[in-house]
């Protein structure tokens, strides 16, 4: 069921074209959305959907989301269990959503990983429920979230070779039904 949730959630994301819309944090935008580990080529200027986790020294293209960290993929648990019919059982699954962009200086940077994130957050928004799927979604930095947002910069480099590294993990809370 994980990998349900998980996978409909990329498509979504890939699916629709604010992902990558331009805004008023970063103007220039995107050209759109390819998703690598799923035969499309990761391209620059594109924002490259992955489905595994993070890896602060792979490789691959940026601006990028990934799903979950190698350490933490997913956190599922069991928030009430029922009977009807059967075995019914309320779960929550939070999954941590990492949003990287990189550019030659800290300000670009960020301002690709925030508009990046408030892309995604905007998409997300649309699908707080989704039949089949999940009844709640929730991102951010609400209480109603598992987890907090947490934002870092990493700088690369010297002199004109400089690469900076601006990433944000989004935790998404999932609440869905598990039947037997």
């Amino acid at each position: 069921m994980v990998g349900r949730l998980e996978g409909h959630l990329l498509d979504i994301l890939q699916a629709d074209p604010r992902t990558y819309a331009s805004g008023s944090v970063y103007s220039m935008g995107w050209s759109g959305v390819t998703r690598p580990d799923r035969g499309l080529a990761a391209q620059g200027g594109w924002v490259n959907i992955y489905d595994g986790g993070y890896e602060p020294s792979g490789g691959g293209h940026r601006p990028a989301i990934y799903l979950g960290l190698r350490a933490l993929e997913y956190e599922d648990t069991l928030e009430a269990p029922a009977l009807a019919g059967g075995l019914v059982e309320f779960r929550k699954l939070v999954v941590p959503l990492v949003i990287v962009a990189q550019a030659a200086t800290e300000l670009e940077a960020r301002a690709q990983r925030d508009q990046l994130c408030s892309n995604v957050r905007l998409v997300l928004a649309s699908h707080i429920v989704e039949s089949g799927y999940w009844y709640e979604l929730r991102t951010g930095l609400s209480e109603a979230t598992a987890g907090e947002t947490h934002a870092w910069l990493n700088r690369q480099g010297v002199a004109n070779a400089v690469m900076v590294t601006a990433g944000i993990l989004l935790p998404c809370r999932f609440l869905y039904v598990w039947t037997a």
